[in-house]
């Protein structure tokens, strides 16, 4: 799997968010995801309250995010635990669509 440096502004907007997106890329190598021993508590811990975990759900040819953790700024800024609901029903309208679009790109990346 080819290695892929993502940059700010472009992919994400969060230092933090993009500092460890690097360490998880560079952690995994040629694999897809890395190898659970290769993370450190402490690389967790630094963006654990800006992370937002989701699984993929495909159905009838939508794709959608199915929120499965949501870090206490995330949770912060949807105003309310939205774990076990859609992203797609829970972002903030200023920032959907954008939002939507970059985790359309992660998929089909894959």
């Amino acid at each position: 799997m080819p290695k892929k440096k993502f940059s700010w502004g472009r992919d994400i907007r969060c230092m933090q968010q993009l500092a460890f997106l690097n360490l998880w890329d560079r952690l995994r190598g040629s694999d897809k995801l890395p190898r659970i021993s290769s993370l450190q508590a402490d690389d967790l811990r630094r963006v654990a309250g800006q992370l937002i975990f989701c699984d993929v759900v495909r159905s009838g040819g939508d794709t959608r995010f199915l929120i499965r953790y949501q870090g206490s700024q995330i949770r912060r800024l949807f105003g309310a635990d939205t774990v076990g609901r859609y992203l797609d029903d829970d972002v903030i309208p200023p920032i959907k669509r954008g939002a939507l679009q970059m985790y359309q790109r992660v998929v089909e990346r894959r």
